[in-house]
């Protein structure tokens, strides 16, 4: 695992004797970053995701505090279990600090927890004292010989168990095609696993996405034997979709090489030389699976099965689990078996068929119904139902109040003269908000918010709505309204820019309240609004709503029907630094998912002209996943400072097609990244660590990078400055790093652009109409895996210390975030900097961002921000001594 790097221990700025009294309790929140690991399992914890606190004591600071150990819910859960009876566990929703502000769903998921725990411990009070524990002895990999009647038996036990385990859900419930005088022979040969392999082969050979249609469409009618599918509907749509019903496993490619690594007792470095040449996990671990004849020679697997053991290992957290699990599955899979196992572990089918082309087999209405109510088993059951009825009619798409409808979405649009001719007949333009987009649902009393992504928003940013929307909307029982919530300073009446909303950068605007900016209406009572024309669902929200002051407001709109008054809006809404304009087409109605808005903004207009960019040099790269795996497909860009050192300031993964891409791998001389011996020429926070480096930055080539805007960043070393939504514009042949933009051109060029406010966290932000891009749907791996196929030169492996070190990397400082004193030498700082690095730590701008603030021997003691320890230089030289974080003194 990569060593989790600490940022969730950051100390909490309270007296000593009053934190202390908190040390055993524990909390719960949405992840806000996603950048903080579980204490656990060792994985990110994703962005708006449930996680539970243990609040511990911080070894870190002399004046004692206390430090947040961050958990999966599962995870925190299973320490539990282990736990002995006298240990302090979370016995009821009162334990949990914070539990007030969760969603619903998820306080219930909670008290399953806390119930299942609770029977657990006394289960194993009354009978922990009598049983004798069974020595844990590891055997080969057993293999189950086809058509035996203990493997048929087992199959059919865990193929009953799993239905019966699914029909406790109604999301989950099998939905049987078959008749009353179907065979059960007929419905196990639709349930095979081996079918639904099979029906994936056929479809990923189709280049079509109406082939593959037909596809699927034609195995529903005929079945296995002709007379029509008779298997389970519902669970063959759900594995044919596996991103939509997305479970976690917690477990990535780097973890699944070591698992199979030790079931099959083949050479992880091997294993990960084939990964890093093929980019794909399931392919990789079926050749050496298929190398040592392991698992069975006929597949005799089940659909139910498969789906029993996934949700078997979407609860497990720790590897030992994880791998006992696999090994007992394997025991019954053959090679091809196995590869599709791990391609629905990775949500990657790799059939090139999204969820249009499989449902649109189903009803022609059906994609656009699960648009709209992403309840795929409703969905499924009433298609099923309209087809048997005798009255022919279309499958209705309507949304389902609580449950989170996909937004409708805008593309880009250049000029005002595509905007006309798009809306012949008007439109209305309004202001884009730099905020963060929510969807509200309210029935009655209940309140649920979502974001953009689906996710539940963070409980901070839309905690007083609770008390506004009612008064907004006095006469609206039942309510979604489509949203964007963001701080406004109450005494300009000005919203204030993206990242404000951000738990600590609130404290920054003490003049500001969190408002909600309401643009659009999908449902009012009982009253579906979706397919009534936007002028209609507009004239609702004027009725029936009313603002409340710096809390809810209507977004500003205006009718355009001619291009001179949009012309003047652009202007205006630039010189006020806002972000854009979206345009909606007066008769258009409300469609779940589709950009058939259009958005207006700098970078978009007259080639770019009007965009924030910048000329940086390739610094470093990250491999891709899916159809770049095994290519450095995400690259690192930076600009020197002056002084010999190279900085970040964004990482690009837009704007090449994929033979670019294919020829960079050759045309940029590349070296491995070697974490023990990072080069004295790059400053890079160590969340950003690339996979690989460029041998001579100043040999590395020029692009032109251009962004939304530039940001403020607190990942990336230039400065604090970011550019957010970076995407390559034109590669610079005609310039070197002496012609490119230096740092203090950069930060000259973020002063004077207008947006330079707010704080995208590095390379992007929320923009909740931004094209999905390779950065979003795939995020590099922090550091380089072992063994990837990168030729070295002589010198940069005569440097490297021998192979049999690599288990001994110093780690003692990975769970600091060090800021340097102005006062310290540049010199000495640079030195410092490099073994803070070395030794997995951080080292940050702002002393506000940081757990240890170092000043030179001898400084004057100055002020410091809470929860900051403040320690010397020497201080610091005796912790790398000592390999470990010493008490500031």
């Amino acid at each position: 695992h990569c060593p989790v790097r600490g940022r969730q221990q950051r100390p909490i700025s309270e007296s000593s004797n009053q934190a202390m009294s908190n040390v055993g309790s524990f909390g719960c929140e949405y992840a806000k970053r996603g950048t903080a690991g579980c204490k656990q399992c060792k994985q990110k914890i994703d962005k708006e995701t449930l996680r539970l606190c243990k609040v511990a004591a911080n070894p870190f600071s002399s004046e004692g505090g206390e430090m947040k150990m961050w958990y999966h819910a599962g995870c925190l859960f299973s320490t539990f279990e282990r736990a002995r009876a006298t240990t302090r566990v979370v016995e009821s929703l009162d334990d949990l600090d914070g539990a007030e502000s969760l969603q619903d769903a998820d306080k219930k998921l909670l008290q399953r927890l806390i119930d299942d725990l609770a029977e657990k411990r006394r289960n194993k009070a009354a009978g922990g004292a009598r049983a004798s524990p069974k020595k844990l002895v590891q055997t080969t990999l057993p293999v189950s010989p086809a058509g035996k009647a203990s493997a048929g038996a087992s199959a059919a036990a865990s193929s009953a168990a799993a239905s019966a385990a699914a029909s406790t859900s109604p999301t989950r419930a099998p939905l049987s095609m078959a008749g009353p005088g179907d065979s059960p022979e007929d419905a196990a040969k639709d349930n095979a696993f081996r079918t639904f392999r099979k029906l994936v082969a056929e479809i990923a050979d189709r280049p079509g996405y109406s082939d593959k249609t037909r596809v699927l469409a034609e195995f529903l009618a005929k079945g296995s034997t002709g007379g029509g599918f008779k298997g389970d509907l519902s669970l063959l749509i759900r594995l044919l979709l596996p991103g939509v019903e997305r479970r976690v496993y917690n477990v990535k490619d780097r973890q699944l090489l070591k698992i199979f690594s030790g079931i099959l007792g083949a050479p992880i470095d091997a294993m990960q030389e084939l990964l890093n040449s093929n980019g794909d996990i399931a392919e990789t671990v079926g050749i050496e699976f298929d190398k040592r004849g392991s698992g069975a020679a006929k597949s005799s697997l089940s659909m139910q099965e498969v789906d029993a053991f996934l949700d078997r290992l979407a609860g497990l957290s720790r590897e030992d689990d994880q791998g006992a699990a696999f090994k007992q599955l394997a025991a019954k899979c053959t090679g091809n078996d196995l590869r599709m196992v791990l391609r629905l572990v990775r949500h990657d089918l790799r059939m090139n068929a999204g969820s249009k082309h499989i449902l649109d087999a189903i009803d022609p209405n059906a994609y656009a119904a699960f648009q709209a109510s992403r309840n795929l088993h409703d969905v499924l059951q009433r298609a099923l139902a309209a087809k048997a009825s005798p009255v022919k009619r279309n499958l209705s798409v309507r949304a389902a109040l609580m449950t989170p409808v996909l937004p409708m979405l805008a593309e880009a649009c250049r000029s005002v003269e595509h905007a006309m001719r798009r809306c012949p007949n008007g439109f209305y333009a309004e202001i884009k908000y730099d905020g963060e987009r929510v969807q509200v649902h309210k029935q009655g009393q209940q309140f649920s918010y979502f974001s953009r992504s689906l996710k539940p928003v963070q409980p901070h940013k839309v905690a007083h709505l609770k008390e506004f929307i009612p008064r907004a909307f006095p006469g609206g029982d039942n309510l979604i309204v489509d949203a964007e919530v963001l701080l406004m300073d109450t005494k300009t009446d000005k919203p204030l820019p993206f990242g404000t909303l951000g738990v600590h950068k609130k404290e920054a605007f003490k003049d500001a309240t969190v408002c909600l900016f309401v643009f659009d209406c999908l449902q009012f009572n009982n009253d579906n609004l979706m397919l009534r024309p936007l002028k209609e669902r507009r004239e609702v929200l004027e009725r029936s709503m009313q603002e409340v002051k710096h809390r809810v407001h209507l977004s500003e709109a205006e009718l355009i029907r001619s291009p001179a008054p949009l012309e003047r809006l652009l202007k205006r809404v630039f010189n006020e630094g806002l972000e854009g304009l979206v345009l909606k087409s007066l008769d258009g109605v409300y469609e779940p998912g589709k950009r058939h808005w259009l958005k207006m903004k700098k970078d978009y207009l007259h080639d770019g002209a009007m965009a924030d960019s910048a000329d940086l040099v390739v610094l470093g790269g990250y491999y891709g996943t899916g159809s770049k795996g095994g290519q450095l497909s995400i690259f690192l860009m930076g600009c020197h400072d002056g002084e010999g050192t190279w900085r970040t300031v964004c990482k690009c993964a837009n704007g090449f097609d994929d033979a670019t891409v294919a020829k960079l791998q050759k045309s940029i001389d590349w070296v491995k990244y070697d974490r023990r011996s990072p080069p004295s020429w790059l400053r890079c926070s160590s969340g950003l660590l690339p996979d690989c480096l460029v041998r001579d930055p100043k040999a590395s080539p020029v692009w032109e990078i251009t962004g939304a805007e530039f940001s403020h960043s607190s990942q990336h070393t230039a400065g604090g400055v970011g550019i957010r939504f970076p995407r390559v514009t034109k590669v610079r042949d005609d310039k070197t790093w002496r012609e490119a933009t230096n740092l203090q051109r950069l930060q000259k060029l973020a002063a004077e652009s207008k947006r330079f406010t707010g704080d995208a966290g590095g390379d992007g932000g929320d923009d909740d109409d931004e094209d999905d891009g390779e950065a979003a749907a795939a995020p590099p791996p922090k550091k380089a895996p072992a063994g990837r196929k990168l030729a070295k030169s002589a010198e940069a492996s005569s440097s490297s210390p021998p192979k049999r070190q690599r288990l001994q990397l110093p780690d003692a400082l990975k769970s600091a975030r060090i800021c340097f004193a102005a006062e310290v030498p540049p010199a000495e700082r640079r030195e410092l900097e490099r073994l803070v690095f070395a030794y997995d730590g951080d080292v940050v701008d702002e002393a506000a961002d940081a757990t240890h603030l170092v000043r030179p021997d001898g400084a004057a003691a100055g002020d410091s921000a809470p929860g900051v320890a403040v320690g010397s230089v020497s201080w610091l030289r005796r912790c790398l001594a000592a390999r470990r974080l010493l008490p500031v003194t």
